[in-house]
């Protein structure tokens, strides 16, 4: 005989979840029955049934080896980019470009998402880097240029004084 849950403190209970919980799963098709009459507070669910749906809804695309296969190309493609991305960004700051490492593709995901993130980090720096030293150039050459629109205002006192004796 198929074990009935007649309410949603049961049927939470059943799944080991809370109530409003599998009440949105009930709007994602979890098998509850409402009787006619329309009273929204009841409902019979049968454990079996609820089984069989979070077997299928939880377990369906978890094995399926053509979603691995989409993912590990992605993550190749994004190792890619992100190599090239790195490559340009070492030529625009005058950095020597890295010689190609046989061993960047190679390791676990983490261990490569880790270098990559590695890397990305670097980058960063590099930049905050250069926007420094651009910073400090800009204040260089303005502070020089107040110097020489003083040693001109000084020169021009100069002169004026030695007209005037």
């Amino acid at each position: 005989m198929a074990s009935a849950l007649t309410s949603w403190k049961e049927i939470a209970q059943h799944l080991g979840k809370g109530v409003r919980t599998v009440q949105r799963w009930e709007r994602e098709g979890l098998p509850v029955r409402r009787p006619k009459d329309g009273q929204k507070g009841r409902v019979l669910a049968f454990a079996e049934e609820i089984d069989g749906w979070v077997r299928s809804e939880f377990t369906q695309n978890r094995d399926d080896p053509s979603d691995m296969a989409g993912l590990r190309i992605a993550v190749s493609k994004l190792l890619a980019e992100n190599e090239s991305l790195r490559r340009d960004l070492d030529a625009l700051m005058g950095m020597p470009v890295m010689a190609e490492d046989s061993s960047y593709g190679s390791g676990s995901l983490l261990q490569r998402c880790s270098r990559a993130l590695e890397e990305s980090m670097l980058a960063r720096r590099r930049c905050a880097e250069l926007m420094r030293h651009t910073a400090a150039t800009r204040q260089a050459c303005a502070e020089t240029l107040d110097a020489l629109k003083n040693l001109n205002a000084l020169d021009g006192l100069g002169e004026s004084m030695a007209e005037e004796s």
